[in-house]
């Protein structure tokens, strides 16, 4: 199936998400690889339903008249579900790309207000990283990117640096949405989320809009 996507040129995060709520129409059975992959040909194909799928999962549910619709700002959620991961929740919701997985790693942490300390922190990292070329695998924190930096170019960064130039960057994506018309209103996960419980911890996604202020008050 992930082949298939990379052969066609699709997302294969977003094509499963799509596909998936797809149940929900009576048009896929959880666990029907075969019938996944006919759809993912579809696209290809630029079948008219093909056509409907390609534009991924907001579009999909909405021709379909689905409710329980897995995206924030248009983009489909990844396997990480916010009901568990409520950082990666507040990521999610506060990301200027939505539910982008790249901006911010998952974590556990009880207490909301280290949350979303780290929420605005990891972002700015992030956006640092993503900035000056660097893969997020490699796990480098503030310090030793500030020291890479100072050995290529002869500079004098220090931690604080690279996290403001994140900062500023973050700040000028959010500005940009709100010139395009995404305003606070879309800085929310799926209502869904919020009120039906995740099994089999049976959590929803319970942080106050107030903590999710205060992380984007950080940018």
């Amino acid at each position: 199936l992930e082949r298939r996507c990379d052969d066609i040129g699709i997302d294969t995060m977003e094509t499963g998400a799509t596909i998936g709520i797809l149940h929900e129409a009576g048009l896929f059975s959880f666990g029907d690889g075969k019938r996944a992959l006919e759809l993912i040909n579809e696209i290809g194909q630029g079948t008219v339903l093909g056509r409907i799928l390609g534009n991924g999962v907001a579009v999909t549910a909405k021709v379909f008249g689905i409710s329980r619709v897995p995206v924030v700002k248009g983009l489909g959620i990844p396997a990480h579900d916010p009901r568990r991961e409520k950082g990666t929740g507040i990521g999610y919701s506060i990301s200027p790309q939505g539910a982008d997985h790249t901006g911010i790693v998952t974590f556990q942490e009880d207490e909301p207000e280290k949350l979303a300390k780290m929420a605005a922190e990891k972002q700015m990292l992030v956006a640092a990283y993503d900035s000056m070329g660097f893969c997020q695998w490699a796990e480098a924190d503030a310090k030793i990117m500030a020291e890479l930096v100072n050995a290529f170019y002869g500079w004098n960064w220090n931690e604080n640096d690279v996290m403001e130039f994140g900062r500023s960057i973050i700040k000028k994506e959010l500005e940009f949405n709100r010139m395009c018309g995404l305003g606070p209103a879309t800085d929310t996960l799926p209502e869904f989320m919020k009120e039906e419980p995740l099994s089999p911890s049976n959590q929803v996604f319970d942080i106050p809009d107030e903590l999710k202020e205060k992380v984007l008050n950080a940018f």
